[in-house]
């Protein structure tokens, strides 16, 4: 081989590595970074994606082994701490990884992700809060989703102490009507409330020590399954459980009575 194939190929591997490890950013905010600056950024993705790709189990309980899901969500539920009355929270300023935030009822069982993306924050000299949407974005390629060319990352975010963590309405629950608050309080239309829930229900699984449902959403749990998670709703015969769990991760389920539909409309009615 001569010298100069050599350089070709050394030119060309470099150029799919420079390509591969950063084709989550946007190249306008990205290209005015130094190239120290670059390095970092690259590395935390390197970081990421061996991560992911490593197989480390998320949840014991899973009938999958993979963090994909676990960083999505994180990702997501970093940005909806965001609280529009007090202008607090949000993934700017990091304060996902505070026990104020962790403690909340809708954050149960994501500090195994903050925790992971701590890690990779302090190696890499990186913002917890930028890597929190890194990871996000990451977690979404490394799980096939089909868009990718929709997703265009900035860095430059700050961590902040927990006092500024967000108020205490920060994600929906159940005494909150989900889609009045992402379409009040987010801007979201319908359609893209539909697409949310849609996207967020066709990856990863629920777990009965985190949430009130257990069970993976998809035949797919790792991998984007488009409107699968819809056409189970609507055609799956459902069987209602009471699920109850214990302090030792014991879980017991108990036959019960179907949710009261809205009246006038069945199951399978419902848009």
């Amino acid at each position: 081989m001569t010298g100069t194939m050599r350089l070709k190929i050394v030119l060309i591997l470099c150029c799919i590595s420079a390509i591969s490890g950063n084709d989550i950013y946007n190249q306008a905010w990205y290209s005015k970074l130094d190239s120290s600056k670059q390095a970092h950024y690259d590395n935390l993705t390197d970081d990421i994606t061996s991560f992911l790709n490593g197989g480390d189990d998320s949840h014991r309980h899973d009938e999958y082994r993979g963090f994909g899901p676990v960083l999505l969500r994180t990702s997501f539920h970093a940005a909806g701490t965001f609280d529009h009355k007090f202008n607090k929270g949000g993934i700017n300023g990091g304060t996902l990884q505070h026990n104020k935030v962790l403690e909340k009822s809708g954050n149960a069982c994501i500090d195994i992700a903050t925790d992971v993306i701590k890690v990779f924050a302090r190696r890499n000299k990186i913002s917890f809060a930028d890597t929190t949407a890194i990871a996000g974005a990451l977690a979404l390629k490394s799980m096939d989703f089909p868009r990718m060319d929709l997703i265009s990352v900035k860095g430059g975010r700050f961590d902040l102490d927990a006092s500024h963590a967000g108020g205490p309405s920060d994600l929906p629950n159940a005494q909150v009507n989900p889609l009045q608050k992402f379409t009040d309080e987010y801007g979201f239309s319908t359609a893209e409330f539909v697409a949310l829930i849609g996207g967020a229900h066709s990856l990863g699984a629920a777990h009965a020590v985190c949430t009130c449902y257990a069970g993976s959403f998809s035949d797919r749990p790792l991998s984007w399954a488009g409107p699968d998670f819809f056409r189970d709703l609507v055609d799956e015969e459902w069987t209602w459980y009471t699920l109850t769990t214990f302090d030792d991760d014991t879980i017991t389920f108990t036959i019960g009575s179907e949710p009261d539909w809205p009246t006038g409309r069945g199951k399978r009615e419902i848009q």
